[in-house]
């Protein structure tokens, strides 16, 4: 699981908005995303997974990215994926999952337990503070997706660049 060995990826790209399935413009602090939260964005979106896909979360929490402090979230937590939501969307065969917050999954969590499922159980790689703002706001959900990893020998992660092509 080297980032040196991550190749470019370039894959279909799934956007699930889920602020605005749950009609906010930012998920509250430490709210959690589950299979219902998922499962839900999806079906009013009308995608549908396939393997290898990249999956997107859109929580709304890119709003406070200039405000440090609030965006990273230290006293009351980011809104994220929880663990049930992990298993949900791993079970669908996804390559990698990414969100607009600084740990993708539900903060304050101590252990990260999401991140320790997706990455050491299943494989799947995780990309944060992703600006999902413009392709939320024109309600794209589907697009192709690219991004190029740093290959850092022996390096655990890498900062990207990445696109999506609608």
């Amino acid at each position: 699981m080297g980032i040196d060995a991550t190749p470019p990826v370039v894959r279909r790209g799934i956007l699930l908005d889920v602020a605005r399935t749950l009609g906010k413009g930012v998920l509250p602090p430490a709210f959690p995303i589950g299979q219902k939260e998922l499962k839900k964005t999806a079906t009013k979106e009308g995608v549908s997974f396939k393997a290898g896909d990249v999956v997107l979360i859109r929580t709304g929490w890119a709003k406070y990215w200039s405000d440090a402090r609030k965006f990273a979230s230290n006293e009351k937590g980011a809104p994220g994926v929880n663990l049930e939501g992990a298993k949900w969307l791993a079970a669908r065969k996804i390559a990698f999952t990414g969100s607009d917050t600084t740990a993708y999954e539900k903060t304050p969590a101590h252990d990260l337990p999401v991140h320790a499922f997706l990455l050491t159980q299943k494989g799947i790689q995780l990309m944060e503070m992703l600006n999902l703002q413009a392709i939320a706001r024109d309600r794209i959900y589907e697009f192709l997706f690219v991004a190029l990893p740093l290959r850092i020998i022996g390096g655990t992660a890498s900062p990207i660049r990445p696109i999506a092509i609608c």
